[in-house]
């Protein structure tokens, strides 16, 4: 077996993949969780160890552009009509698929997989761990999903058939698993207080910065093109794909939430958003593109555990927005608990 990997090794270095040395595990560090961010704080680690410096990097700021993105996100995606929303920062959950869009629209290559346990054999399906393999050798970086928890594939080691790991519960440590037993969906970590996780399910985000492999209707492995809204993951290889045919409105949820004040997403910066507002319009976002976003962003709502948005307000009441301006929407966002009498007094100047 050894001489058959280290066979591997050779025809791989000659390929120019990169491949961990024996006993050299990667140097990646885990950022320390807050609770329930297992998920984004893996992004964080990831993000990180690409030198990202950006703000929004953070795990604080990633879990509250993906709590205001919620709304327009299960709009687009009537399977996920269900799904857990909260006002930031009461967060619960990160949904991959979401987190993929999220990273996508900041310029990584992003390839995500689904839950791939095969019914039969109830072991993970071949061919999503050869693709997670593959970049790993190739020194791309992997969030990996256990029940319940997120951590962060760093590297692989062939000859030593080792794979190595984070853990953002468990910072300071680089963890290593049996290739064997990793890729049979068997358990191969602990929590802090000693008990077993469950293995790996199946379901990857890997990331990597480079060319765009995502474009809509197409899986961004093995190309197969899949119609319908309804499908959002490749039959043949269980990856995401990207539908959408822009990121404007998303993009533009974005900077409306890199203008709120402490960490919730309903107090906002007046200027601070105007000025954001403007420079989407100077990279050329249209007003349609603006005005979604702004009618898809989080309010404060009686529900915690339901976003309430100008969208929904008018779906809710028959309210008709369609002649407030972009300015009277910004300014209907940003007034915080006075939301409503602000979009009562827009609507009165805006009568004909």
């Amino acid at each position: 077996m050894r001489s058959v990997c280290w066979h591997l090794l050779a025809v791989l270095l000659v390929a120019g993949v990169a491949v961990l040395a024996l006993g050299e595990p990667p140097t990646v560090q885990a950022v320390k969780q807050e609770r329930n961010h297992c998920g984004v704080a893996s992004a964080e680690t990831i993000l990180r160890a690409y030198g990202d410096p950006g703000v929004w990097t953070g795990q604080r700021a990633l879990g509250a552009a993906l709590c205001a993105r919620m709304p327009d996100y299960k709009l687009r995606r009537p399977p996920a009509k269900g799904v857990h929303e909260a006002y930031y920062p009461a967060f619960k959950e990160t949904y991959q698929s979401e987190l993929a869009e999220l990273l996508m629209d900041r310029g990584y290559c992003v390839i995500s997989t689904r839950k791939s346990i095969d019914r039969r054999s109830k072991r993970i399906r071949p061919q999503v761990w050869d693709l997670l393999r593959t970049h790993l050798l190739q020194g791309h970086l992997a969030i990996i999903h256990v029940s319940g928890h997120y951590m962060v594939a760093t590297g692989i080691d062939l000859p030593a058939q080792t794979l190595y790991f984070v853990d953002p519960r468990r910072p300071g440590t680089v963890f290593s698993a049996d290739l064997e037993t990793f890729a049979s969906g068997a358990s191969f970590h602990t929590k802090p207080d000693g008990t077993l996780r469950p293995g790996w399910s199946g379901r990857t985000l890997i990331v990597w910065k480079g060319k765009p492999v995502n474009r809509p209707d197409q899986c961004p492995v093995c190309q197969t093109v899949t119609r319908g809204r309804s499908h959002r993951y490749c039959k043949q290889c269980r990856c995401f794909i990207d539908r959408r045919p822009h990121n404007r409105v998303q993009r533009t949820i974005d900077a409306i939430v890199g203008t709120r004040e402490g960490l919730g997403v309903t107090r906002l910066q007046r200027p601070r958003l105007r000025t954001a507002l403007r420079a989407l319009e100077a990279e050329g976002f249209s007003k349609a593109d603006i005005r979604q976003g702004l009618l898809h962003y989080p309010l404060v709502g009686p529900d915690r555990k339901r976003l309430a948005t100008l969208y929904r307000y008018a779906e809710e009441t028959d309210v008709d927005l369609t002649r407030l301006t972009i300015d009277d929407l910004a300014e209907i966002v940003a007034a915080g608990e006075r939301w409503r009498t602000m979009l009562e007094s827009r609507r009165a100047r805006r009568q004909p």
